[in-house]
């Protein structure tokens, strides 16, 4: 436990602020023209896992600012009007 100790001294406490992964996807989407796949929102979000990605897609889909045709990798999304 030592060893994590000294590496944080030396370093300092790298934290990002809660959220800010979660923003990012929504900026990403907001920029985005037209439709997209998840692999576009991962080479905007290039420190954003996958899961977390498709998670905050479903969520917006839910609130109905997305839709999405087909499942899967090929699954295409778009912002709805």
């Amino acid at each position: 436990m030592s060893a994590y100790r000294e590496f944080e001294r030396r370093a300092g406490v790298l934290t990002t602020a809660r959220g800010a992964k979660s923003q990012m996807i929504l900026d990403a989407i907001n920029q985005i023209k037209g439709h997209f796949k998840v692999a576009d929102v991962q080479k905007i979000c290039p420190g954003v896992g996958v899961d977390l990605i498709r998670l905050r897609l479903s969520e917006q889909k839910r609130a109905g600012k997305l839709s999405v045709s087909g499942r899967g990798p090929g699954a295409v999304w778009q912002k709805k009007p």
